[in-house]
């Protein structure tokens, strides 16, 4: 049921993208909607001209809904530079989109950059009408101080895709928050070194989550949720994904308050679950080094110590955002259940691969697929890389 709803989501939002759309092209790493017209087109106007259907200094007029947007974002880092937390008409502090049929495409995490510089989060949702797509940024340097320290989605269906967040921080939700009444997806993304209170990475307020082939990792609270929070009746559903390096207290990697629940598909936890809730569903899980986050299933492995699970510290292993990457001896390797694995892996790299040598390929356990003859280490998600 699980995979249906993914697919039926993932379909919603592309329509995001739909032809027709009107295409906003950003010519300027400036932030200067408030210095006044000069001819040029930041992101802060290409968001306002999406919102506003209407041309702002020199980007073009948005489509009304539900053709939509699409804001193209080249390679740069764009500084957001103008202060004033907590206004919700895009002018000052954080982008704001209220009416969604919103698509804002980067050249790729790595290439560009958006730098929320202490002032705010980056993206606040307003419960858009319609879908919202984000791909090939990283979102960093954001100081909410309320909840969503990079990505708030107030309730409106957000897809998050090639995206890193790193480096931010709010009071719930370190990466991204999810409130309830929509459905957020983390696809092939990374979440790392963000700071909340509750919910280091992302913290799902009576919403739907859904993290695909994605990584958390090296994310702090304190109060509960080092990767994940989940509440208020929420959702969660982690397929393909790694949990790794996460801290808080009283757990390392999910906590589930009464009513919220968390499925595990698939999924690699290097740390531990709190708070009850968390079930395995697909199979295929692993736990390390305790056996705290109900694995069940007859091909769930839980109490793995940290020397059977040989996870590699979070770096590049190719593709567009970073990765752990098992060690040859890894006993996440070929441990996955193929019925219930993706096609491609974090960094595009096609599922099942033999990654244990013993000329059969199956999936492994978490966001990354090896094959053996690459597990010395020098494994790239791009095979003109390959010698």
């Amino acid at each position: 049921m699980e995979g249906c709803l993914v697919l039926a989501v993932l379909s919603l939002l592309a329509v995001a993208g739909a032809a027709g759309a009107a295409t906003l092209t950003v010519d300027s790493t400036a932030d200067d909607f408030d210095l006044g017209p000069n001819g040029n087109c930041t992101l802060r106007e290409a968001v306002l001209a999406a919102e506003g259907d209407a041309a702002v200094d020199g980007c073009p007029a948005g489509d009304p809904a539900p053709l939509g947007d699409l804001i193209v974002l080249p390679e740069g880092v764009y500084v957001l530079a103008i202060p004033g937390m907590h206004e919700d008409a895009g002018a000052t502090g954080d982008l704001d989109v209220a009416s969604g049929a919103l698509e804002i495409a980067g050249a790729g995490a790595p290439s560009t950059v958006v730098d929320g510089a202490g002032l705010d989060r980056v993206f606040h949702l307003l419960a858009p009408a319609a879908p919202v797509t984000i791909s090939g940024l990283t979102l960093r340097g954001a100081f909410a101080g309320a909840p969503g320290g990079a990505v708030r989605n107030e309730g409106g269906d957000l897809e998050l895709v090639e995206v890193w967040l790193t480096g931010n921080a709010g009071d719930r939700g370190g990466g991204l928050m999810a409130e309830a009444g929509a459905v957020t997806v983390l696809d092939r993304s990374a979440v790392s070194g963000n700071f909340a209170p509750q919910g280091g990475a992302v913290y799902n307020s009576g919403g739907t989550f859904v993290c695909l082939d994605s990584t958390l990792s090296g994310n702090t609270s304190v109060g509960g949720g080092g990767a994940l929070y989940t509440t208020d009746g929420g959702s969660s559903t982690l397929t393909d994904c790694t949990l790794s390096g996460n801290l808080s207290d009283p757990d390392q990697g999910i906590f589930n308050e009464p009513g919220a629940d968390t499925t595990l598909v698939n999924t690699l936890v290097d740390g531990d679950c709190a708070g009850g809730g968390t079930t395995s569903s697909g199979g295929g899980n692993l736990e390390s080094p305790g056996d705290t986050c109900g694995l069940d299933q007859p091909d769930d492995q839980s109490a793995v110590s940290a020397a059977a699970l040989a996870l590699g510290p979070l770096g590049d292993h190719g593709g567009p955002t970073p990765t752990h990457l098992p060690g040859p001896a890894s006993a996440a390797l070929d441990a996955a259940r193929d019925a219930s694995c993706s096609p491609a892996d974090q960094r595009g790299v096609f599922r099942p691969l033999d990654g244990d040598g013993d000329l059969l390929a199956q999936c492994d356990v978490g966001a990354v697929e090896v094959a053996e003859i690459f597990s010395d280490g020098f494994e790239s998600g791009d095979s003109s890389a390959w010698d």
